[in-house]
């Protein structure tokens, strides 16, 4: 297989106030290769195949190699460890969920390395605590830095599974990877590991970098950056494989993996039809629960992102906010959060006033980049006063859509959205879709009483220049 575009997961042990700063994604690593690769035997009919110089110390287990040396603080009880993990992680992987060994497996182990225990080891990624990469014999290897594990034997079953799944990722040799892809690898190696360690909130630390940036496509990618909470998005994207994984399992996923194409995203589009679900539509329900967290472990994510209510970058997560009352006349978008392909804005209405309203969204004839064949996708989403959510699709390429907002309304946003082709992430500028919005109101409810917000507002004779719409509303409460 040619990888195109390598893919390398660092993690940083989580202490203190870089809790979040777990795994990140790089896209080159100078690695001091060897002229030719080190062949000495192992156990059994394995050998040992290293493109890096092999470790003064080594341990194995059933598929596994890990060198080590002196010069760092390391030994075989943590190595142990490390295998027996790793062994746990591959066991899923290949046993339960079907993903097949990479062909040499059979014959030669794969290694891992403790970053800089020797020399010519692998070096540690700055910041990191493990990475996967290929040889050039396009042999999947792992480095771990020991230094920022440190004596934490959870973290390292989060790395282990984590990075174990890159490795899994091109075992098939069928993976052929472009940059508009990596998003995918990362998610999925997210989701996938929750299934190893049976710990559906581990990944949940970098989840503010969707809820911040709900604008940028799915594929978002960008040189990592710990500080840069958008550079970080590709990973909390795992929330819309959970919910992909809800309808066609984990078996789903690997497929994707599997079967030769390039074309990924069409893939699970045929798998979700299969069991009459649309690909668009998961991803819509999947970025309507943002705003309330109304997700299964919604009260971790959200116990998580009151910890980042003041992180600076939290201003990008509502795109516009509605007055209590409605607005009265048509306003273009801000410029700076304008949606990507497969991107989401969102119109906060803080404190809304009862009544109903006639929304209108109306997009330019094409994109920045003059596409002009694109989707759009709408969600009303209503927090009640008993704390449910309620959710009322939006058609968008009508005119107006009436909607009502009620008396027991505590919050609301408008969700809009945009369907279509994604582009290459790392080639500036990304394409992004400008439209007006308006929410007018045109009558109150009987019996209501208007909030005072010094806000205009129309009565009831607005209703006649609307077009008719009545909204189906889809309302439930999850566990």
């Amino acid at each position: 297989m040619l990888a195109l575009l390598l893919t390398l997961s660092t993690l940083a042990a989580p202490s203190g106030d870089d809790l979040h700063d777990f795994c990140g994604t790089f896209r080159a690593q100078s690695a001091e290769y060897l002229s030719r690769p080190q062949i000495s035997p192992g156990s059994g009919d394995k050998e040992i195949v290293s493109w890096f110089e092999v470790g003064p110390s080594q341990l194995t287990s059933e598929h596994f190699v890990l060198h080590w040396g002196p010069d760092v603080d390391f030994d075989e009880e943590r190595g142990q460890f490390i295998l027996d993990e790793l062994e746990a992680a591959w066991t899923v992987y290949v046993d339960e969920f079907g993903h097949v060994e990479a062909d040499y497996a059979a014959t030669t182990y794969l290694n891992a390395y403790i970053a800089g225990s020797y020399a010519g080891s692998p070096e540690a990624h700055p910041g990191g605590t493990a990475y996967h990469q290929l040889d050039p014999d396009n042999r999947s290897y792992l480095v771990f830095n020991a230094e920022r594990l440190g004596g934490d034997t959870s973290w390292v079953r989060y790395v282990s599974a984590h990075e174990m799944y890159h490795a899994m990722q091109y075992a098939s040799d069928t993976w052929m990877q472009f940059p508009e892809d990596v998003w995918w690898l990362e998610a999925t190696a997210q989701s996938m590991s929750i299934r190893v360690l049976d710990d559906e909130t581990w990944p949940i630390t970098r989840i503010h970098a969707l809820a911040f940036y709900p604008h940028l496509s799915v594929n978002a990618a960008e040189s990592l950056d710990y500080d840069v909470t958008r550079s970080m998005h590709r990973y909390a994207m795992y929330l819309l494989v959970e919910e992909i994984i809800d309808e066609v399992g984990p078996e789903g996923i690997v497929e994707t993996f599997l079967v030769p194409n390039d074309d990924f995203m069409g893939q699970l589009r045929t798998s979700l039809a299969d069991e009459g679900a649309d690909l668009d539509r998961v991803w819509a329900d999947t970025m309507m629960r943002l705003p309330t967290w109304d997700f299964d472990n919604g009260e971790a994510y959200a116990e998580f992102m009151a910890g980042h209510a003041d992180d600076p970058e939290a201003a990008h997560q509502f795109a516009i906010e509605i007055p209590p009352a409605g607005s009265t006349g048509l306003a273009a978008a801000p410029a700076e959060t304008l949606p990507e392909a497969y991107g989401v804005n969102f119109l906060h209405w803080a404190d809304p006033e009862p009544g109903t309203y006639a929304l209108q969204i109306q997009f330019a004839a094409a994109g920045s980049q003059e596409t002009t064949e694109f989707g759009t996708v709408g969600r009303l989403v209503q927090r009640l006063e008993d704390g449910s959510v309620t959710y009322q699709d939006l058609d968008l390429d009508l005119t107006t859509n009436e909607i009502a907002i009620g008396t027991d309304v505590e919050e609301a946003w408008v969700m809009v959205g945009v369907t279509g082709e994604m582009g290459n992430p790392y080639r500036a500028p990304v394409e992004v879709f400008s439209y007006d919005w308006v929410a007018f109101r045109t009558a109150e409810l009987p019996g209501s009483e208007a909030r005072a917000c010094g806000c205009a507002a129309s009565g009831g004779a607005g209703l006649g220049w609307m077009l008719g719409f009545l909204p189906l509303i889809l309302a439930r409460r999850r566990a």
